[in-house]
C-alpha cells in the first residue's frame, strides 16, 4: 500500500502542471501499473485525482503567462501587448516587460565589461610587447656603445704610440715593462746604470 501511495505522489510531481491536473491509473494486461494525465488507450484507466475548476483556471493562467513570456523574450512586444489585453494580463505584461528590460540591461552590461576586459588585456599585451622591444633596443644600444668605446680606446692608444714614436724615435715602449729586481735597494746611488732610464732628448733643443 505504501508503494502505491509513493507512486501516486511521484506521478503527481512528474505530470506537467501547465496541462491537466487529472491523474489516471493505467493497468496493463500483465498487471503493471503506469500513471498518466489522461486515460490510456486500450488499457484499464482509473481516475485517481480529478482536476478541479480552480486547478483548471490556474493551469490556463500559467499557460497564458508562459505564452506571454515567450512573446516578450522574442521581442514581439506588440503581439505580447495584444495577447495581454485579450487575456486580462496587463499588469503581468508590464511586470514581465520590466523584468526583461532589466535582464537585457544586465546582459548588455556584462557584454560591455567583457569587451572592456578584452580590450584592456589586448592593450596590456601590446604595451608589454613594446616594453620588451624597447628593452631589447636599449641592450643592443648599450652593446654598440661598449664596442664603440672599446674602439675609441684602441684608437687613442695607437695614436699615443704614434706620437711617442714621432717625437721620440728611440723611445721603446717595452723598456719600462722589463723586470725590475725584487731585492730592495738601500742606496739609490747603488742602482745600476743599466736600470736607470735615460732622459729622452728634448726635441725643442
Amino acid at each position: 500500500m505504501s508503494h502505491f501511495i509513493c507512486g501516486v505522489v511521484l506521478a503527481i510531481l512528474l505530470i506537467p502542471q501547465a496541462h491537466s491536473a487529472s491523474i489516471y491509473k493505467c493497468t496493463k494486461k500483465d498487471g503493471k501499473v503506469t500513471f498518466a494525465d489522461k486515460p490510456c488507450d486500450g488499457l484499464k484507466s482509473t481516475v485517481i485525482h480529478k482536476e478541479t475548476a480552480a486547478e483548471i483556471q490556474q493551469n490556463i493562467y500559467t499557460e497564458q503567462l508562459l505564452n506571454l513570456q515567450r512573446l516578450i523574450e522574442a521581442e514581439q512586444l506588440t503581439q505580447a501587448k495584444k495577447f495581454a489585453v485579450q487575456h486580462n494580463l496587463a499588469k503581468e505584461y508590464e511586470a514581465k516587460v520590466a523584468q526583461q528590460k532589466i535582464k537585457l540591461a544586465e546582459e548588455k552590461q556584462m557584454q560591455e565589461q567583457a569587451k572592456q576586459a578584452a580590450e584592456q588585456a589586448a592593450a596590456q599585451a601590446v604595451e608589454q610587447a613594446k616594453q620588451q622591444s624597447l628593452q631589447k633596443q636599449q641592450l643592443e644600444l648599450q652593446k654598440q656603445q661598449l664596442e664603440l668605446q672599446k674602439q675609441r680606446t684602441e684608437l687613442e692608444k695607437q695614436k699615443l704610440e704614434q706620437q711617442q714614436r714621432l717625437f721620440y724615435p728611440n723611445y721603446d715602449t717595452s723598456y719600462y715593462s722589463k723586470s725590475v729586481p725584487t731585492t730592495p735597494i738601500q742606496d739609490i746611488n747603488s742602482v745600476p746604470a743599466a736600470l736607470t732610464p735615460m732622459n729622452p732628448p728634448n726635441p725643442r733643443r
